[in-house]
């Protein structure tokens, strides 16, 4: 039977990608043949036609002593990085690094020198002299320019990393916040319309069953439409006539909603439920009445939604909390980063919404 792994969320990914932050093979290929070419042109002032020729002939030599050092410099680093993961460790990870780097290129200098010594030919005490120390330099050097590369680009992606992290949870918090909001919405509406069913039933029972078929509708399409982050204003208006129907059942001669949507402004993109929580609260908190008729008016321009209605609050009524419009607010500003504007006078009080078009949507 053949076993397979599944790796769980929080197992560590000890990959060479994860440990250095990046794909670094081309990196690697490339930066040996470059640092094999370019030592003798840095290190032993030769020229560049002359190192061409050297290396054109005898590349092989130096691309396998640079291959040494560079990959052996590597499997140090993904040592340490694997050892000492957590960024609270970094100065004693690269402390210990270095050290173990420079034992290594110490010892590495050491063998090569003495068989690249011994293959040449070259007097023993000269090569003790003059050979191993320049070698050791020349390889501590090429060393330290590839260990601050790989710094360098861990701690860029590393960077990178923690911006991507950071965008994706603030996004996951505007949805969790969004989310929240919307799941106020249902409640709301529901409470509602069963108050309103309540105060039908005594005085016309066969309303209370059609009011209750079209409140089933009208759930249908606040769940859909809830299911959104935006909707079309056209949406939200089709909604919103259903809304009004059933309020009008119950106040059929004293509640008038009157739309007034441009066209081209029907396109255009608006919170879910917005609406209808406005023309919702203006029926909760003011007086309608055969003397107090309730008039909401709905109209648009470029850029807002507008629903404003007569002002005839109910003196019975408790303080408002501000609930409904607070939860309003918070959507378009989480969804458009735009607010509402509330516009109150003695005889009128109105919201305006932000309208927006959404390129390519």
């Amino acid at each position: 039977m053949v076993s397979k792994r599944c790796r769980t969320y929080h197992e560590k990914d000890e990959t060479p990608k994860a440990l250095l932050g990046f794909n670094d093979w081309p990196l690697t290929i490339i930066g040996i043949i470059l640092l094999g070419f370019f030592i003798p042109v840095v290190f032993f002032q030769q020229p560049v036609a002359e190192a061409w020729r050297c290396f054109f002939k005898d590349g092989i030599f130096a691309i396998g002593f640079t291959a040494i050092f560079w990959l052996g410099n590597r499997a140090i680093i993904l040592f340490f990085r694997k050892l000492l993961p957590d960024q609270r460790d970094l100065s004693k990870r690269l402390v210990k690094q270095t050290v173990v780097v420079v034992l290594y290129t110490f010892i590495t200098s050491m063998i090569l020198g003495y068989a690249e010594m011994r293959l040449s030919e070259s007097n023993l005490t000269t090569w003790q002299h003059k050979g191993l120390p320049q070698m050791f330099v020349v390889s501590l050097a090429s060393t330290f320019f590839v260990l601050t590369l790989y710094e360098a680009a861990y701690f860029f992606f590393k960077w990178k990393d923690s911006i991507a992290e950071t965008e994706r949870v603030k996004k996951e918090r505007v949805s969790s916040e969004l989310e929240a909001l919307k799941n106020q919405v249902n409640p709301h509406f529901l409470f509602n319309s069963l108050n309103t069913l309540a105060s039908i039933i005594p005085e016309d029972p066969k309303k209370a069953v059609e009011f209750v078929q079209k409140l089933s509708s009208v759930y249908r399409s606040i769940l859909d439409l809830n299911s959104k982050q935006v909707v079309t204003l056209q949406e939200e208006l089709d909604n919103l006539e259903k809304y009004i129907f059933l309020m009008q059942t119950r106040f059929p001669e004293n509640l008038s909603v009157e739309i007034k949507a441009k066209a081209e402004s029907k396109n255009c993109f608006v919170v879910p439920m917005c609406l209808q929580n406005l023309v919702e609260n203006a029926i909760k908190h003011n007086v309608i009445s055969k003397k107090k008729p309730l008039s909401v008016v709905i109209e648009t321009t470029e850029e807002e939604v507008s629903v404003f209605n007569n002002l005839q609050r109910k003196i019975t009524e408790e303080q408002s909390t501000g609930t409904g419009l607070r939860n309003i607010d918070n959507r378009c500003r989480l969804t458009f980063g735009r607010r509402i504007v509330v516009e109150e006078t003695e005889h009128s009080f109105g919201v305006r919404l932000p309208l927006v078009k959404i390129e390519g949507a």
